[in-house]
């Protein structure tokens, strides 16, 4: 039963289909085309009879075999599309999602349905690509922390230690718990947030306060670094959902001292006008080249060797999916050892 399934053609329907109606258009043509021989033909004179009928067989005879060849080419046309998307259809079904079918030459809705499915084959693509790339980071992401946190395990263990060795691995095994808390924490916000289309359980807050209450919770961060805080935050009331936009101004901060020299300073500006809200957090630090900043709000995407381990590549992407929520945007400027800066914007009206 399985081997009679694999033979018979998907398109089978379809191709019985086309045949028969070509067939049946071309035979109706003959028969009108014969028709007309006849009415012409018997205002011929000196033909009897029978040789009117002759003709009419013979004309009749004539259109049957040029609509049949006419149908048979036009359908082999037709059908040769229908086994190419019979093909493609079978290759998306065996996980092939680069197959594409030629649309050239076809129109209305049959070369939309061509290009439909290019579409949507393209798109399979990408979901497979970022798929296999999500398997393979978050792979890396968590088993990195795991070993270290499993080899500096095994050293507390050993007899001998001494209290600023044991201090120290401790530490180590405290910093990476809390990386991949903050993985799996990150990865379950960008996923919620990717299947909301609306923002709920809004509320009316101060931004100015909200940025103003970030900066103490990473007070421990930019103080270590010693850097210069230069705050220029106008009153600003905003209405959406305080935790989530929280979440922005903690991912930009946290950014902007990560990546701030020794001794550096951070611009924090929140304004309004009539329609948007804005804040725009700069910083001094190593800066983003123009190609990364193609990249940067991507899911998964570390922009230099620099950056990598110590970040994992959402938080930017979170970042974007809040503010698009929120119907605003997000934008980078920045040069390479000259800084970076983020500019939010986010219309006073909520999209419905």
């Amino acid at each position: 039963m399985k081997k009679e399934n694999q033979k018979r053609h998907p398109w089978w329907s379809i191709r019985l289909s086309l045949v028969f109606f070509f067939i049946a258009l071309m035979a109706a043509s003959a028969a009108v085309t014969a028709a007309i021989c006849l009415i012409l033909y018997k205002f011929i004179p000196g033909l009897s009879g029978h040789t009117q009928i002759w003709y009419f067989i013979i004309a009749l005879l004539f259109a049957l075999f040029l609509g049949v060849v006419l149908a048979a080419t036009t359908s082999k046309l037709w059908l040769k599309t229908a086994d190419d998307l019979s093909d493609a259809v079978n290759q998306v079904s065996r996980g092939n999602y680069k197959v594409k079918v030629d649309d050239k030459g076809h129109k209305g809705e049959f070369g939309d349905l061509i290009r439909a499915f290019n579409n949507m084959t393209e798109e399979l693509s990408h979901v497979e690509l970022f798929r296999n790339d999500f398997i393979n980071y978050f792979s890396h992401e968590f088993k990195t922390p795991i070993v270290s946190i499993r080899g500096f395990a095994r050293q507390l263990q050993k007899e001998g230690l001494t209290d600023e060795e044991r201090r120290e691995y401790t530490q180590i095994i405290i910093d990476e718990c809390d990386r991949l808390a903050r993985l799996s924490t990150n990865i379950l916000l960008l996923s919620r947030f990717e299947n909301q289309q609306i923002v709920t359980s809004v509320s009316t807050f101060s931004i100015d306060e909200q940025i103003r209450r970030t900066l103490v919770l990473l007070e421990k961060e930019w103080s270590r670094k010693g850097l210069q805080l230069d705050l220029e935050l106008d009153e600003v009331t905003y209405t959406t959902n305080e935790e989530m936009l929280s979440l922005v101004w903690t991912n930009l901060l946290s950014n902007a001292i990560k990546y701030s020299h020794d001794g550096g300073k951070i611009e924090i500006v929140c304004d309004e006008d009539a329609e948007n809200v804005h804040v725009v957090i700069s910083d001094e630090g190593i800066g983003i080249s123009e190609e990364d900043q193609k990249h940067i709000f991507d899911k998964f995407f570390q922009a230099d060797p620099s950056r990598k381990g110590s970040g994992n590549g959402l938080g930017l992407a979170l970042v974007r999916r809040i503010v698009e929520l929120c119907g605003g945007t997000v934008r980078v400027s920045s040069r390479p050892g000259q800084g970076a800066s983020f500019s939010v914007t986010l219309p006073k009206e909520l999209p419905r």
